[in-house]
């Protein structure tokens, strides 16, 4: 398993690039002036529409054609279960989906951008913002999203995203007692390693699966942006879908237990059924 960011180990951040297409020139000029801060070391997001009009959906209706040609993308499945844990489910009963990172740690940036795939087949995102990982850090200046903030809306699953820093290190957002004793107890021997106990991201879907760190390494990612990387996810054969796409359709096979196999035109076909058919 990839080693995951210790959650005490978060650090300072520096310098965020938003990178646009000429088509939003004015916002982009906009989100730059307001994110000037970050060459004094400020940890400020820009909204996920200055990257362009299209570069939200381009990661949450990545083609089915893409899905079904990288099917797993060869990337090891992380998920395990959650043997005994009681289900876990959002305000209005449905199925919750649980994550807990900081915009500061690189495994997250990259688990991020398959958890949005992902949740996109079973509902939309509203109010992402751009971030990128600590400049400081392993993997520095990953581009991603954060959840600080998001909104989720799906007929099949609720979501709760928690932030613990900015990507300055600065505390953000704080786990409710009954999320953190779910990191308690299964973000702890035996289901992760004791090295590892304490790590993020860490992701758990409705108490049956979690999932410690990220399906792939960052360095993937390595001197993309953000329309660099969403611009790759039309292409099966390019090493970023095949870690992204892979461990979104992994992820997808959980989800798909977890929701009673709903929806069917997304967990009945390929390669989601064989996924699930494979899942502890």
């Amino acid at each position: 398993m990839l080693t995951a960011t210790r959650r005490r180990l978060l650090r300072p951040a520096a310098l965020l690039t938003v990178v646009a297409t000429a088509a939003v020139a004015v916002v982009v000029v906009a989100v730059l002036a307001a994110i000037g801060s970050h060459s004094s070391g400020k940890g400020a997001t820009s909204p996920a529409q200055a990257g362009g009009p299209s570069l939200l959906q381009r990661v949450s209706h990545v083609d089915s054609a893409v899905f079904r040609a990288v099917g797993n993308g060869g990337v090891q499945n992380h998920l395990y279960a959650l043997h005994g844990a009681p289900p876990l489910a959002g305000a209005q009963g449905k199925p919750q989906v649980l994550y807990v990172g900081a915009d500061s740690c690189p495994y997250c940036a990259a688990q991020r951008w398959s958890l949005v795939v992902a949740l996109s087949r079973f509902g939309s995102f509203n109010d992402l913002t751009l971030t990128a990982s600590s400049p400081d850090d392993v993997f520095p200046n990953t581009a991603t999203f954060s959840f600080a903030g998001a909104r989720y809306t799906s007929p099949y699953l609720d979501f709760a995203g928690i932030e613990t820093s900015d990507r300055s290190g600065r505390p953000l957002q704080s786990p409710s007692p009954a999320q953190q004793a779910l990191l308690d107890a299964y973000d702890a021997p035996p289901y992760v390693p004791a090295a590892a106990t304490g790590g993020i991201p860490w992701i758990d879907l409705g108490g049956r699966y979690a999932m410690l760190s990220s399906g792939f390494t960052p360095q993937v990612l390595a001197g993309l942006d953000w329309n660099g990387i969403a611009g790759k996810l039309t292409d099966p054969g390019s090493i970023v879908t095949k870690a992204i796409v892979g461990n979104a359709d992994d992820i997808t096979a959980g989800l798909c237990r977890v929701t009673g196999m709903q929806p069917a035109d997304v967990c009945t076909t390929a390669p989601v059924a064989t996924l699930v058919a494979q899942l502890p």
